[in-house]
């Protein structure tokens, strides 16, 4: 049964830590530890000291890379951890009258929010298909990439040269190619 949530606002270098008990509603005081093994150590050290079962905690974590480390580690000594989105926990600040946004506010805010339910729990992910993701966002970038340099291009061409575009409809023809290449901009 849980008895802690525990909201975790991340960032680069340093994750701010609020932990709430449930039973009593109050929250311990906000505390901080650093985007590494030791911080993640620190963060156990305190965690157990209220309770030893792993069960009575829920993890809330901001959706951001820079706790990508952290919860991997929690998880796999046998947290539960849900993802809470940004965005809800500026709206979850707004509503509770925060005006100020402030690490410490924030992972306060992320306890809070766990009360309300339906969060994205998270697991450790198939390594095939993290590598697959990986590679699927790798090439859009390169399609983008490429898309972008073929608009530099056109535009150049049509200053340089602005008959091409009418001779020859696609770039990487190799009629189009070939006269690019002949006919290389020369210094003078």
């Amino acid at each position: 049964m849980t008895k802690y949530h525990v909201g975790i606002d991340v960032g680069k270098y340093h994750h701010h830590v609020s932990i709430r008990e449930i039973e009593r509603d109050t929250y311990n005081k906000t505390f901080s530890i650093t985007n590494d093994h030791e911080g993640f150590e620190d963060l156990i050290s305190s965690l157990e000291r209220l309770s030893d079962d792993r069960k009575e905690f829920l993890i809330g974590i901001e959706a951001c890379p820079y706790g990508i480390n952290l919860s991997y580690f929690l998880m796999g000594i046998g947290f539960s951890l849900v993802e809470v989105n940004p965005f809800r926990v500026g709206q979850f600040r707004k509503a509770q009258g925060k005006k100020a946004k402030t690490d410490t506010i924030d992972a306060r805010s992320i306890a809070g929010i766990l009360s309300l339910g339906d969060h994205k729990p998270l697991s450790i992910p198939d390594q095939m298909l993290d590598n697959l993701k990986e590679l699927t966002r790798f090439r859009t970038d390169l399609v983008d990439e490429k898309a972008t340099a073929i608009i530099h291009l056109r535009e150049s061409l049509s200053i340089l040269f602005p008959e091409f575009a009418k001779v020859f409809r696609q770039l990487d023809s190799s009629g189009s190619l070939a006269v690019l290449e002949r006919f290389q901009a020369r210094d003078t």
